[in-house]
């Protein structure tokens, strides 16, 4: 999946901690918050396409889907609710103005779509949060909860261009947009890459596949570790 991808270049033994040994981790208010938006915003969509909704509506939906887990205390999870309140008075409104023409295939709306495709023997598999049509092709939606980037790293466009060649080759799409939805901020950040790209790619994760296949799963102690799940019992955690 494209979560182990990123864990082994960010840290090959972060790697080795979460899918080769599978020691369990404490689970973070921002797991939780992020699963309760992303299955709220799949419901309201959903019906949405059926007959409007009102925020009262959503708002119905996000207590009903709320998990209350992992946060600290009581105040924190107040703070992530409203958060989050905020966040979707904002979606509802944009998407109450300007409706987007979610794409169907076999009579379903494209939400939350699974997808296995196969690079270079090696199977990828994930799940894009929604697709839209628009002139000319379609559009890759990928929800994030995080903080706004107003520039790609290469890092960060790789989880879209994943999808993007999903979407060519196993859904049959012809994307024409690539965007992330910083829900906090209600910003979008799209891209579309070129052929080349997507070659290019497919080479680097045929090539990532492989070191984790005959890697020893070397630290990569920097910024990094601050934010590892595994720095209380990694010894080679940097952090100041």
């Amino acid at each position: 999946s494209y979560s182990q991808l990123a864990a082994f270049q960010k840290c090959p033994l972060q790697y080795k901690f979460a899918h080769v040994l599978k020691i369990p981790v404490k689970g973070r208010p921002v797991f939780s918050f992020g699963k309760t938006m992303h299955n709220t915003l799949f419901e309201f969509v959903r019906q949405s396409l059926k007959k409007p909704l009102s925020f009262t509506q959503l708002e119905k939906i996000y207590r009903k889907l709320w998990l209350a887990e992992w946060y600290e205390n009581h105040q924190q999870e107040k703070n992530y609710f409203q958060r989050g309140l905020q966040s979707l008075k904002r979606f509802a409104r944009e998407f109450t103005q300007k409706p987007p023409r979610v794409l169907c295939l076999d009579s379903k709306p494209v939400l939350e779509q699974d997808f296995n495709i196969k690079i270079g023997g090696h199977t990828l598999v994930g799940k894009i949060d929604r697709v839209d049509e628009i002139e000319r092709g379609v559009e890759i939606i990928d929800y994030k909860t995080g903080s706004h980037k107003e520039k790609l790293r290469p890092e960060d466009q790789q989880q879209l261009l994943i999808y993007q060649i999903a979407a060519i080759e196993a859904l049959g799409l012809r994307p024409q947009k690539l965007t992330y939805h910083y829900l906090d901020q209600g910003q979008k950040v799209s891209f579309l890459a070129k052929e080349s790209k997507l070659v290019s790619e497919k080479k680097n994760i045929i090539r990532s596949i492989e070191k984790i296949r005959q890697s020893q799963f070397p630290p990569r102690p920097g910024w990094q570790c601050a934010f590892c799940d595994f720095k209380e019992i990694c010894e080679y955690a940097k952090i100041n």
